[in-house]
């Protein structure tokens, strides 16, 4: 990275506007894009169509846009900064046993009624000293090499960063790519791990609620086999889809990706019945987490949306981390819980003393 481009960035950081970076996986570039101004762009379809969009989970927040010719943009080398621990004080009430009475009765609802899988998440609040962005997004991009990371400020919605394995929809031209991520356990090098059924039936749900989805829009469909794959310190099942669109849709590339999400990876299956049990169940506001971000151009049908997992919001002096999990009849609430404490070490094991 040159003086030059450093310089823009701290002085980006000094004046407080707003900004993105982010690094696809495997890359060693990273996208820079630093806002102009502090407008908070709202995205409308069609209205504002080449940028980097910022979805929430549900319609209440905005879907936040950082418009392209507000920008300025470039890449540069993922930087190597040092960086310290910072202290860290959990300001959350013990949940261990309020998450897992919450797993119980998703269970029971389940049993019951016509449901498959929820995603059931928690949130848990630190209060944090003074943190460096510049720095703490190095250490985590530099941690994880293998998937998307991204750090991103806005004044009205504070300091967003994670490290997600998920990609949403990629688009280009005729080609539709996605993925069917789910079941989670932890990451065995020697290569022994051993899938159960409830893990199996979990992903094979997400795979049925995207054929469902792209169906109408499909003008022929492949998917691999189910493969075990490396996510920092965990290890999900994934499927990669790729469809073939009718040259018809060719200009609803967004629209379909917004029918998409949010897929029964995050949600459940079947979806609506799954987030009308989470209205009631869930009593935080997932705000970004396992919403969607990444660059689009609806000029040229081109976008690339990752689900924004394995994230925390900076604000006011405190850190809200966030991770779920798929709870099915066949999950047993201790180890629901055990998950998510594995999913927010990946960023509490970089960040946190």
């Amino acid at each position: 990275m040159s003086k030059n481009e450093i310089s823009l960035i701290h002085d980006h950081l000094a004046k407080n506007l707003p900004f993105v970076w982010f690094k696809p996986a495997f890359e060693t570039s990273v996208k820079v894009w630093l806002q102009k101004n502090t407008s908070f762009n709202t995205y409308i379809s069609k209205s504002i169509n080449k940028g980097f969009i910022f979805a929430p989970f549900d319609k209440i927040n905005p879907t936040l846009i950082f418009p392209d010719d507000q920008c300025t943009t470039f890449s540069v080398e993922l930087w190597k900064a040092p960086w310290a621990k910072i202290q860290s004080k959990k300001l959350s009430l013990p949940d261990q046993e309020f998450y897992e009475n919450q797993v119980a009765k998703v269970i029971e609802a389940i049993k019951i009624g016509n449901l498959n899988k929820v995603v059931l998440s928690r949130s848990v609040t630190y209060e944090i000293s003074t943190m460096d962005y510049f720095t703490a997004y190095s250490a985590l991009a530099n941690s994880y090499p293998s998937v998307f990371t991204y750090a991103l400020y806005h004044p009205q919605i504070g300091f967003w960063m994670g490290a997600t394995p998920e990609q949403l929809v990629g688009v280009e031209g005729k080609n539709l790519d996605t993925v069917a991520l789910a079941g989670t356990a932890l990451w065995n090098s020697a290569g022994s791990l051993h899938w159960g059924e409830k893990e199996k039936t979990e992903q094979l749900l997400v795979v049925q609620d995207i054929k469902e989805v792209l169906a109408p829009f499909a003008n022929s469909w492949k998917n691999s086999i189910a493969t075990t794959v490396q996510a920092g310190l965990l290890a999900h099942l994934k499927t990669d889809i790729n469809v073939e669109l009718k040259e018809h849709c060719l200009d609803q590339v967004f629209t379909i990706a917004e029918l998409l999400h949010p897929t029964a990876a995050v949600s459940g299956f079947p979806r609506s019945k799954a987030i009308e049990l989470l209205d009631q169940v869930e009593i935080h506001d997932r705000e970004y987490y396992t919403g969607y971000l990444g660059p689009i151009n609806e000029e040229i049908s081109v976008l690339n949306l990752y689900v924004n997992l394995r994230c925390m919001k900076v604000e006011e002096g405190k850190a809200v981390l966030f991770a779920g999990g798929g709870i099915t009849k066949d999950s047993i609430p201790s180890k629901e819980y055990e998950e998510t404490e594995h999913k927010l070490d990946t960023l509490r094991r970089i960040h946190f003393v």
